[in-house]
């Protein structure tokens, strides 16, 4: 069950929504303010906040005071109509009450803190150091689902297999077809990224991934070239011209960003 909500205030073109969601994402409903509300904000805040216009303000506008005027009184209610869930058991289609947006136990939240229910999605299941995306959750929104209920273990690719083990003791003819296998791989991978519904899929993921501006682990994220690449594994003057190059661009370590 649910055992709260979430209001999402958005200003555009002199408007603002308010739109109520559950806590899992489901939408609940939108109520709209009085046209002009947004072009009228400081008017609206002189009357409502007479005791500091400015941190008031901020309150109608971002939902809480962000700058250094205090809201008088500190505890200033911020009242706004919202949609409820309706009670269905009442017959009700829809329901509405106002609430008071700035009251002890509500949490306020920005776009930039990428609210989940917007979509966002913090992807971390790709464990491997190689610069390539092994997470098992974006590739199962890419590749096509099958027809089986339950499918066999996804094959790691050509980069995959050309750091494992199993390179060893493989023929030379199947290391060569390893470069064949990467190109075909990328080209698919190309084509599935083109694709519109699967860039809807992906525009709201924020991935962690090896930065490629740090100079110490090069060859961790990129030895696997000398296995596997364009037309074939890349020649050892190929790799440190392109390390070299790499080590001219990188700054992370002198940045000390962690």
């Amino acid at each position: 069950m649910n055992k709260g909500l979430i209001v999402r205030m958005r200003y555009e073109r002199g408007q603002c929504q308010l739109t109520t969601y559950f806590l899992g994402g489901e939408l609940i409903g939108t109520q709209q303010e009085e046209t002009d509300f947004e072009y009228n904000l400081y008017t609206t805040a002189t009357r409502r906040y007479p005791g500091c216009p400015s941190a008031g303000y901020e309150l109608l506008r971002f939902g809480r005071v962000l700058g250094p005027d205090a809201l008088q009184p500190a505890n200033a209610a911020h009242w706004r109509k919202i949609s409820l869930p309706p009670r269905t058991e009442a017959g009700e289609t829809e329901r509405n009450a106002w609430f008071n947006l700035n009251a002890p136990g509500v949490t306020r939240f920005s776009d930039a803190d990428f609210p989940h229910w917007m979509g966002w999605r913090l992807i971390n299941d790709d464990t491997n150091e190689d610069s390539h995306c092994q997470s098992d959750y974006i590739r199962s929104l890419l590749e096509p689902p099958s027809y089986l209920s339950d499918p066999p273990p996804r094959q790691p690719d050509a980069a995959t297999i050309a750091t494992s083990a199993e390179y060893d003791s493989m023929y030379e003819g199947d290391r060569r077809r390893l470069s064949e296998q990467y190109m075909d791989e990328r080209k698919l991978n190309t084509t599935r990224l083109e694709d519109a519904e699967n860039q809807s899929k992906l525009k709201r993921l924020i991935c962690k991934f090896p930065t490629e501006w740090a100079k110490n682990d090069f060859e961790v994220r990129y030895k696997w070239l000398k296995r596997v690449a364009d037309h074939g594994p890349m020649s050892e003057d190929d790799f440190l011209k392109l390390e070299k190059h790499h080590q001219a661009l990188a700054f992370w370590e002198e940045a000390g960003l962690g």
